[in-house]
């Protein structure tokens, strides 16, 4: 037995036709209709069985393959995440209450007298509470229970009510806030490309309104023989009175993320308590005590939902342990692929990603693919955000795995068909709307560029943009090492010492003459300065040092002067006394040079 140990362990690092068994297995249970988070928790641990990190299944690693436990805790304590369940709670506080139908009562009082006037009283309902719930099933459960029977009585056909109300319902997750963009911040952010969740919510509200409008076009057209409602003045503006505190409700949300009052986070709290206020201490149609049970109803969905995100995080590590994404965007550069290329690529992948899998999950999962490659071609992150979210959206409304499909025949009571082919002719809207969103990046980067300072327009990439972006980006690099390299050649201590015995200025010197205040030197030019000062030492000292190597030397030549003479004083001396001396004899002088 241990010595079949190696021989498994080498088998487990590459298991043949792996992959087709987790396509398989995924197939299977699919048929069998299973939930969604156990399809996605069943493809995760098959990646990491058929391709595992740790190969070895007898070492002490093996088990880290399938535990995804700390990327999970890091998930749930990203601050936008807190988000999610509030605006899931809000968005079933206001449908429970009268917020939803005073906006409706809005829309109708102002909209009314158009022809097809309900159908588009419906749609701005839709946006009015999408821009509060940002939740697209609730929008059309809460909207489509009043007004698919109003459009009834007015003569819409039954196709015509159920498509309006639930494609509509779509835009639940484009007019922000919408839960799906929290998710996108989330995981754009952490594959390396920053995008703040109010900078993606004030870049979908004019797509949401484009979308609203083209739908609105589109139902004026279909139902311009159904009855209308006469325009009244003083009924329109009591509709504003009786639902004043409905519309401050985004009108304070929203406002308060785009003047920086609070965040998106905080933002969805205040939903919360802000709805929970106006419905049981304004329009009383709720008490408090109606909130557990409130809650306790949506944790089923919000437990389901949360539980989808934790699985698909999982296989977006197994993504990029793998460098899925470096391994794609370098195949993408020998390919050459053109921005009009891989945007129309990067549409067709999402729109059959929408229809088989969650929106959540496809942002998990897709997110962090797609979003480094746009950026490197020249995509701004919130356009991305835009195409991802209107695509993700069209899937909610095709089959097999249409949400807001399923939520309608369920709560409408009809079957699938008949709701799949009364959607079909808005769906065809949105996609036109979705193309125009797609080559006019100005509709959803606008107004942040707006709040940025910068022009409202945005030009659609291509690759002569993108070469000259890589040329100025070169030149700007070059420029940086050429300055940087010409700096520290004119900091040498050697080289100035040089100028200043040519006569020539120093740039410190020549701005001072034009007038100018030179920038305040870095630390690095400081230390440099230190280290040249030491070399050279101060002029002051170096004079005292003369001076004193002066005094120094002259008495020193004094005193050798002084001894000098002493000494041939003494030696005089001596010559003289020794010639009074009489002889004493001979002296030996040794051997005489001559």
């Amino acid at each position: 037995m241990l010595a079949a140990m190696p021989f498994l362990a080498d088998a487990a690092q590459s298991i043949e036709g792996g992959w087709i068994i987790v396509l398989a297995v995924t197939l299977f249970l699919i048929a069998l209709g299973v939930p969604l988070y156990v399809v996605i928790g069943a493809v995760v641990f098959l990646c990491y069985f058929v391709a595992p990190e740790y190969a070895n299944p007898f070492g002490d690693g093996f088990a880290s393959n399938f535990d995804r436990t700390s990327e999970m805790v890091e998930l749930i304590e990203t601050p936008d995440f807190v988000a999610i369940p509030f605006f899931m709670i809000a968005g079933a506080v206001m449908g429970r209450g009268l917020i939803a139908k005073r906006l409706i009562d809005i829309a109708t009082a102002w909209f009314g007298w158009l022809p097809g006037g309900l159908g588009v009283s419906a749609i701005f309902a839709c946006v009015f509470f999408a821009a509060i719930s940002g939740s697209s099933p609730v929008t059309v459960v809460t909207i489509g229970s009043i007004m698919v029977p109003a459009l009834k009585n007015a003569g819409y056909t039954n196709s015509m009510s159920y498509g309006l109300v639930t494609a509509a319902g779509g835009l639940g997750i484009i007019i922000p806030p919408s839960i799906p963009m929290v998710v996108y911040s989330i995981y754009a952010s952490n594959s390396g490309v920053p995008v703040k969740v109010e900078d993606l919510f004030l870049a979908g509200f004019l797509p949401g309104i484009f979308i609203a409008i083209m739908l609105s076009v589109f139902t004026m057209v279909r139902g311009r023989k159904a009855k209308r409602q006469p325009f009244v003045l003083k009924h329109a503006l009591q509709s504003i009175g009786d639902g004043t505190w409905a519309l401050f409700l985004p009108i304070f949300i929203l406002g308060g993320i785009y003047t920086g009052l609070f965040n998106a986070t905080q933002s969805a709290a205040m939903s919360v308590v802000l709805a929970m206020v106006i419905e049981v201490y304004i329009h009383r149609s709720m008490k408090l005590t109606d909130l557990p049970k409130l809650v306790s109803e949506n944790a089923l969905l919000l437990g389901a939902l949360l539980l989808i995100i934790m699985l698909a995080s999982g296989f977006s590590s197994f993504v990029e342990d793998r460098e899925v994404p470096s391994s794609l965007a370098a195949w993408l550069r020998e390919i050459d692929l053109s921005p009009l290329a891989f945007i129309l690529v990067v549409n067709l992948l999402l729109l059959v990603v929408g229809a088989l899998l969650d929106i959540i999950s496809a942002i998990v999962l897709f997110v962090p693919l797609i979003v480094p490659l746009a950026k490197a071609l020249g995509f701004d992150p919130l356009h991305v955000g835009l195409i991802f979210i209107v695509n993700l959206e069209i899937g909610y409304l095709t089959p097999p795995i249409g949400l807001n499909l399923f939520v309608a025949t369920s709560y409408f009571k009809q079957p699938f068909g008949l709701i799949v082919r009364a959607v079909a002719p808005f769906v065809a809207v949105m996609v036109a709307s979705l193309a125009i969103i797609t080559f006019v990046p100005g509709i959803a980067t606008g107004l942040p560029n707006v709040a940025k300072g910068q022009d409202f327009w945005s030009p659609f990439p291509t690759r002569e943009m993108l070469a000259e972006q890589r040329a100025k980006e070169e030149a700007e690099g070059n420029k940086r090492k050429d300055d940087a390299s010409m700096q520290d050649l004119m900091d040498d201590p050697e080289v100035l010492e040089l100028m200043k015995k040519s006569g020539l200025k120093t740039s410190a010197e020549l701005a001072a003459e034009e007038g100018k205040t030179p920038p305040p030197p870095t630390e690095e030019e400081l230390k440099k300065k230190a280290e040249a000062d030491d070399m050279r030492g101060d002029p002051n000292e170096l004079d005292d040092e003369d001076e004193e190597s002066d005094v120094e030397g002259g008495d020193a030549k004094a005193a050798a002067e002084g001894d000098a003479s002493k000494a041939s004083d003494t030696v005089g001396a001596d010559v003289g006394k020794d010639a009074a001396v009489p002889d004493a004899g001979p002296v030996d002088a040794g051997p005489r040079a001559d």
